[in-house]
């Protein structure tokens, strides 16, 4: 068997990244990457082949090399019959019916009037670090992946929360079964007073947050082609 089947097969014992015809959901296994999934890494260090692939031995403790991970799931050649995996993926569609090919797909959101895309990444190896050096000076200190995940979004934020007028509706990626509202509110506020504080720009326009899954909101779907589709093409 294949590594790429091997790998395949490990990632479909997890319901979450299957969908109703028992296909791999991509999307959803580089999210769980993404947020360094307990679960999924535990998953991976099942096997001790693919272990050996995707962790890094370091002062005797594995650690989830998260970009190898990613940039290997996305090749091309990953699964077979690619877009059908992409239809499953994505659920994008044009007048009731999926896209056929990607590059329908880019070229209806190139198309969209005032459709922008806006992200901000992080390097893993800095996190790490930042886990590190928060250990020096608290032994009790353990990192949780919503931390970063709040940070994340108080930087994307940042300076796009400034005019008045109409309310912001802001839709996130629901995580798991915690209802993360109140804190994602939170963040938003706090870089909107950030940016006040900077540049002396005040802004009163409420901010609505709403927790959607991608198949149910269409911004998140685009959000996930315009985040993957550069290593799919």
């Amino acid at each position: 068997m294949s590594f790429n089947a091997k790998l395949t097969n490990l990632l479909k014992t997890d319901p979450r990244f299957v969908d109703d015809n028992g296909e791999l959901v991509l999307a959803a296994v580089q999210d769980a990457a993404w947020k360094i999934d307990h679960a999924l890494v535990k998953l991976l260090l099942s096997n001790k082949e693919i272990k050996a692939k995707f962790f890094d031995e370091i002062e005797c403790h594995r650690v989830f090399n998260t970009n190898t991970f990613l940039e290997y799931i996305s090749q091309k050649n990953f699964l077979d019959n690619s877009y059908t995996r992409f239809r499953n993926r994505i659920g994008l569609t044009i007048d009731g019916k999926y896209s056929r090919e990607r590059g329908e797909v880019l070229s209806l959101l190139r198309e969209t009037e005032g459709l922008r895309y806006f992200a901000v990444v992080t390097d893993k190896w800095r996190v790490l670090d930042y886990v590190r050096q928060q250990n020096l000076r608290n032994p009790a200190y353990r990192y949780r992946p919503n931390e970063l995940y709040d940070y994340l979004t108080r930087r994307l934020f940042k300076n796009l929360l400034h005019k008045d007028g109409g309310c912001y509706e802001i839709v996130f990626a629901k995580r798991g079964a915690s209802d993360r509202t109140a804190a994602l509110q939170a963040a938003l506020e706090t870089a909107r007073q950030r940016f006040a504080q900077q540049w002396g720009v005040a802004a009163n326009a409420p901010i609505r947050v709403i927790s959607s899954t991608p198949p149910q909101h269409a911004g998140l779907q685009a959000a996930d082609y315009f985040t993957w589709a550069p290593a799919s093409l």
